[in-house]
């Protein structure tokens, strides 16, 4: 593998990086982003990682806060928990096809995130707790219907959310899901979803009606108090 100061890489798993670089290219070979590898790195502005990489472990890049663009290989099946906490200057997230989990607080507190894409390819993909929670800037959600689970308050604190749309994929739309989306006005609920836990939708007060399936079971606080339900 090609030598890079301040890095340092045992049997496929990048376990530190200590270097000043602004643009690092990971070499080839790399399986694993072991946990805290590059944790308050402030240098780091472009991270590219090889197609080898399949995991990306708790912490890796959390509070990286000059790191503006990662790109995601189609063979990463999991990103770990915190695992880009607090990097502020990210703006545009694409998940691959590859992957299947997105622990709990990956992206939290990414305030500046405005666009987060899940590709289309994606077989079957968990979003953990908050993992998108106090993203204060994110604008756009663009899904796919091979999101399988969606837990309680990925989505909580996201005060530019203006419309979301349901993928088809979703039965359970979980507690504090969409909690505090200041701006939130629009919500397009598809029939799949069977339940909608309370407080799913709570203190967005801009929302003043949601149309549900007929057979959907919700909690009276799943929505503001002011909010009509109309079944479908």
């Amino acid at each position: 593998m090609e030598e890079i100061k301040g890095i340092i890489i045992e049997n496929g798993v990048l376990y530190e990086y200590a270097g000043k670089k602004r643009i690092l290219i990971i070499p080839n070979g790399v399986t694993a982003i072991a946990k805290r590898a590059f944790e308050g790195n402030k240098h780091i502005e472009k991270v590219v990682l090889p197609e080898s990489v399949t995991r990306i472990e708790l912490y890796a890049f959390s509070g990286c806060v000059n790191l503006k663009n990662i790109n995601f290989p189609d063979n990463l099946k999991r990103i770990g928990s915190h695992a880009f906490s607090y990097c502020k200057s990210l703006m545009d997230i694409s998940i691959p096809t590859g992957t299947v989990l997105i622990e709990e607080r990956a992206f939290s507190h990414c305030s500046n995130l405005e666009k987060l894409t899940f590709e289309e390819g994606i077989q079957s993909l968990k979003i953990e707790e908050e993992a998108f929670t106090h993203c204060d800037n994110l604008k756009s959600i663009i899904w796919t219907n091979k999101v399988s689970e969606i837990e309680d308050g990925a989505f909580s604190y996201c005060k530019s959310i203006r419309c979301v749309n349901i993928p088809d994929s979703i039965i359970k739309i979980n507690s504090y899901t969409f909690y505090q989306c200041a701006l939130l006005e629009s919500v397009i609920i598809p029939d799949s979803v069977q339940t909608i836990c309370a407080n799913a939708f709570k203190n967005c007060i801009y929302i003043k009606s949601v149309h549900i399936p007929t057979n959907c079971v919700y909690a009276k606080e799943s929505f503001p108090l002011e909010c009509k339900v109309i079944r479908y």
